[in-house]
């Protein structure tokens, strides 16, 4: 399924066409990466739990308008199990510090310095985003500025969640039953 939204784009006086589409499959590459203060993440050690990627860059006006809804996201479903991490394409650390927009926590932000990552990962435009499921596969693309709040959005992402959350409860009942 393909959705089209239609959503203003910060210093333009048209709008920016994001796609969402539904997807399943594994991605291209996992993520290794450092964070803004040197803590390496990586993305296999999130299996299990539904995490949401963003690549972005702080030059990019719409990457900066969609930050606070991405940041109150992460805010309001952290304590449901949803991991954030924005991805910043291409600049220094010192560069993404200095960033006054920077999100604090719950999201992580990760250096892809070199672009890598964002090729890898078919990243055309920024933002884009990746919806990965509990398995660590992609779910959904999100190509361009969304509003993060939006229920259309928020609604496949409590869907992971609650499937996760199920996943985990089964397993600790399969444990349970094993050890009686």
């Amino acid at each position: 399924m393909l959705l089209t939204l239609l959503v203003p784009c910060l210093g333009t006086t048209g709008a920016l066409a994001a796609e969402i589409e539904d997807l399943y499959w594994d991605p291209p590459t996992p993520l290794a990466l450092q964070d803004i203060h040197g803590r390496q993440h990586e993305l296999g050690d999130t299996v299990g739990s539904v995490v949401l990627v963003s690549f972005w860059t702080t030059w990019c006006p719409p990457c900066l308008k969609e930050m606070p809804s991405l940041q109150r996201l992460g805010s309001m479903l952290a304590n449901d199990g949803l991991e954030v991490l924005a991805v910043n394409v291409g600049e220094s650390r010192e560069r993404v510090r200095r960033f006054r927009g920077l999100p604090a926590e719950p999201i992580d932000v990760l250096l892809d310095r070199g672009g890598d990552n964002a090729r890898l990962w078919g990243v055309q435009a920024y933002p884009t985003a990746f919806l990965l499921n509990r398995e660590g596969r992609i779910v959904m693309r999100i190509a361009g500025r969304v509003d993060w709040e939006d229920e259309m959005l928020v609604e496949p992402i409590r869907a992971e969640l609650a499937l996760a959350k199920a996943s985990l409860a089964d397993n600790r009942l399969d444990d349970r039953e094993r050890a009686e």
